[in-house]
């Protein structure tokens, strides 16, 4: 079975709901190490998300988060557990879009993000090969922000 997970955390059992402005949302199970130590949900009403870790898996997945934000971001507001949570769940809708792509003979799955209207879109893509990629993101304009080929990719560590 395929773990998609960050340092060893999962979201099992995940749940979208509506936010108060119908805005696609997320809740699940926060597993590490194949045990259940916690919940997560976004918040319905745009506030800061419902976290609850059991002691002392609390600090242990803090101090993860942190190791894994560090190199992930350099904006100070993404460093707190949400970003990972979010991350985590993004991460499982990929591993939902790569398979079907694998189905479909596709190669690569990427995550690229580019700027519209002062905005910043973010999106998933497959591919059958590298050479599409590129051709790809230089034609479009595009910025590669994930790239991913097997289902190891999906287990960061």
């Amino acid at each position: 079975m395929v773990k998609v997970a960050i340092k060893d955390v999962e979201l099992r059992n995940i749940v979208a709901f509506k936010g108060h402005e119908e805005e696609p949302l997320f809740q699940g199970d926060i597993y590490y190490h194949n045990s259940k130590v916690g919940w997560f949900s976004e918040d319905a009403w745009g506030g800061d998300s419902h976290i609850r870790i059991k002691e002392p898996y609390y600090e242990i997945i803090e101090k993860l988060s942190k190791e894994y934000l560090q190199k992930r971001y350099k904006e100070e507001f993404l460093q707190g557990l949400s970003t990972l949570f979010t991350d985590i769940v993004a991460l499982n809708e990929a591993y939902r879009f790569f398979k079907q792509q694998v189905k479909k003979g596709m190669q690569i799955v990427a995550v690229v993000t580019t700027e519209a209207g002062g905005w910043l879109s973010e999106r998933l893509v497959a591919f059958r090969n590298e050479k599409c990629l590129q051709e790809y993101l230089k034609n479009e304009d595009m910025v590669l922000v994930s790239k991913y080929t097997s289902l190891k990719d999906f287990n960061v560590r």
